[in-house]
């Protein structure tokens, strides 16, 4: 059964797309939306708000430490540094030339920075709140997960949290990946 909150979305094979704006989302995702982050959700049409705003309800961000792993060009750590000035938001990268670009934001105060990825986080122990990986786990090499997720464990204060977005591949373009 569809829960109540999803009332105006149209199911596809194995998502739900939301009509004015035709994102594509999981429907166990949207299950966990409330019925104002679905209004929103509808609003803005950005599959990248729905990761924001189920976080904002699911996490509690506000004056939390959190590091995000695979910040990329730091779309979203801006997002999360202006919604959340309060929060301590360490960013990390694996790209040495996007880290360069990175540390030449100079308008984020609560963001620092760094050269790493999850297999090697040097953050110390039982120092972070929170772990965002927002589209960025299927870019690691599957022989450094084992060490990225006791990493992720090792930094998490104990009742700490992991957030993990990727994204949903379906249809032909899928079957091309796999020739």
């Amino acid at each position: 059964p569809v829960p109540a909150n999803l009332a105006g979305l149209k199911s596809s094979k194995n998502s739900l797309i939301s009509e004015p704006a035709h994102v594509t989302l999981p429907s166990h995702f949207l299950a966990w939306m409330s019925d104002k982050s679905m209004q929103l959700m509808k609003k803005t049409g950005l599959a990248e708000s729905a990761d924001r705003l189920l976080m904002a309800e699911k996490l509690d961000i506000d004056n939390a430490h959190m590091l995000e792993l695979g910040c990329g060009t730091a779309f979203v750590t801006r997002k999360m540094a202006e919604t959340y000035p309060g929060a301590k938001i360490t960013a990390a990268e694996v790209d040495q030339i996007q880290h360069d670009k990175n540390l030449l934001i100079d308008d984020l105060p609560n963001v620092e920075f760094i050269l790493a990825g999850m297999q090697e986080i040097p953050l110390p122990d039982n120092s972070v709140d929170l772990v965002v990986m927002l589209k960025s786990l299927h870019h690691v090499p599957t022989d450094l997960l084992t060490t990225g997720f006791d990493e992720i464990h090792r930094v998490l204060k104990s009742g700490g949290k992991l957030y993990i977005s990727e994204p949903v591949f379906d249809g032909a373009f899928n079957e091309i990946l796999r020739m």
